[in-house]
């Protein structure tokens, strides 16, 4: 078999189960994957950092903004990395703030509506449900970061068995004499 038939092949079935034992993860334990989104996110802000910093050291004149900006984003990177897990509790916090907010901005032009006597309807059934998601994440930040991560593991494994299927029916449906594996005695 040459190289390019064993590219189709790993892209046809490995890619496929890889991303199916990926959503496999995710739907099981779904704290793995923030632990690893929050360690992968702590390395990048330490690698920045230290660009950043040796930007401004080795810059001549040497620059203190970058060298500062450096150590600053140094301190989030190394804590990220002692507790990756403080990524998803706050990301889910920050995301109910600002879902509270939008519900509240949504009253309050819904009320503005009616000051101009205009008809609002059912209008208001959208920024009292952003108001109760936003109430939501922040009291609970990590099942929300677990649902999250729950769905995107059903996709994956959905997205993946699917693509396996497809690239088997793909080569059922092919004639003999084309189909990967199958040695012409003629050659």
């Amino acid at each position: 078999m040459n190289q390019h038939k064993w590219y189709h092949m790993l892209r046809g079935t490995l890619y496929p189960l890889l991303m199916a034992v990926l959503g496999l993860v995710l739907l099981i334990d779904p704290d793995v994957a923030s632990a690893m989104l929050g360690r992968l996110t702590g390395w990048i802000l330490i690698l920045a950092a230290i660009s950043a910093a040796a930007y401004g050291l080795l810059s001549s004149p040497v620059r203190i903004a970058p060298t500062v900006l450096g150590v600053l984003v140094l301190i989030p990177g190394i804590y990220l990395l002692a507790d990756p897990m403080v990524l998803a509790k706050n990301i889910g916090k920050i995301g109910g703030i600002l879902l509270i907010l939008q519900g509240i901005n949504g009253l309050l032009q819904l009320q503005g509506l009616r000051d101009f006597n205009l008809s609002v309807g059912r209008s208001w059934i959208i920024p009292i449900c952003t108001l109760i998601l936003g109430v939501v994440l922040i009291f609970f930040p990590l099942s929300a970061s677990r649902l999250v991560f729950r769905i995107m593991g059903l996709i994956f494994l959905l997205l993946g068995i699917l693509n396996l299927i497809s690239r088997l029916l793909a080569n059922n449906n092919r004639p003999l004499d084309q189909r990967p594996d199958i040695i012409d005695a003629d050659e």
